[in-house]
């Protein structure tokens, strides 16, 4: 919902070392991470950030807009499924950048969708928070498993937290399986 700093600099190095063009974040909330991801964008960087919850996706537009970043970021209302026709109508058929942070126990079921949609280009970074907890075990063990990505998992505190451990992971999506 939150990134926070200390999970917040994970996802900016993440950014900065690959250069996205198209990035899109699952779970806008308030438009936090969004504008974080925005400032880190390559000039000709896009995101697209999708929340369900009209209330979320109004709120954002404006904080986003407050925040100089609108140009960069659009917010979308809807899941994975329901918005992918929106961004390829604007041409949008390839991401090279993912930021999971919505239901953790979709993470999974929107990666595995992206590939099977053919949205997920080769050399695309996945970054999921919240790992840990609340936790996404099935995700976790995909994305360490699979031929498919080469992952990495960052030990880290849940938002604003001294103590409570978390993990934000940063995938490379090697192409499919089967290739």
């Amino acid at each position: 919902m939150n990134i926070g700093d200390h999970k917040g600099a994970i996802l900016d190095s993440a950014i900065q070392q690959h250069q996205p063009k198209v990035a899109i974040e699952l779970g806008t909330y308030i438009g936090y991470s969004a504008i974080r991801i925005a400032q880190q964008l390559p000039s000709e960087g896009k995101l697209y950030s999708m929340d369900p919850d009209e209330t979320h996706v109004q709120l954002a537009k404006q904080i986003i807009d407050h925040a100089g970043v609108s140009h960069k970021v659009e917010v979308i209302q809807g899941t994975l499924q329901t918005s992918t026709e929106a961004f390829r109508s604007k041409g949008v058929h390839k991401v090279d950048f993912v930021f999971l942070d919505h239901v953790e126990l979709l993470y999974k079921q929107d990666l595995q969708y992206l590939m099977s949609s053919g949205l997920l280009t080769k050399g695309a970074v996945v970054v999921a928070d919240n790992v840990l907890y609340p936790g996404a075990p099935d995700y976790r063990a995909y994305v360490a498993n699979s031929k498919a990505f080469a992952s990495q998992e960052h030990l880290t505190l849940v938002q604003y937290s001294k103590t409570m451990q978390d993990i934000v992971t940063i995938s490379e999506y090697l192409g499919p399986e089967d290739a």
